[in-house]
């Protein structure tokens, strides 16, 4: 009786121990732009997160305000994260604290232009 004791302790102890010092969270707060500097909402956003164990990813998009805050939990050690804009339609004029080999989180800005054909020319809106 006194190992089943014992052996149930350490066990709630274990979980208690992975939920208190479980994965780390990594996120972003994004900020979009247009090629006039006015925020856009709208715009597809991606969190991507690379660690020793593990890859995982965050979608969203900017609010009225031009933000939106991504954020996943990873195992492991932090190898790089990045931001970036899934829409194929922007054209990334300008971009700046996308990525990270070092930190929890990002601060990315981006300013895109509309590039509907692809011919990394800024169309307009």
């Amino acid at each position: 009786m006194k190992r089943i004791i014992a052996v149930s302790c350490v066990l709630v102890l274990l979980v208690l121990v992975g939920r208190v010092f479980g994965a780390p969270m990594y996120s972003a707060s994004v900020v979009v732009r247009d090629q006039n500097g006015q925020l856009m909402a709208g715009v597809p956003v991606r969190l991507e997160v690379h660690t020793t164990s593990e890859y995982e990813f965050a979608l969203g998009t900017t609010n009225a305000n031009g933000y939106v805050y991504l954020s996943v939990t990873a195992a492991g050690f932090l190898e790089y994260m990045f931001v970036t804009i899934t829409n194929q339609n922007y054209e990334i004029l300008y971009s700046q604290g996308t990525s990270t080999t070092s930190s929890n989180y990002l601060y990315p800005t981006f300013r895109v232009g509309l590039d509907i054909n692809r011919n990394d020319v800024v169309d307009g809106w």
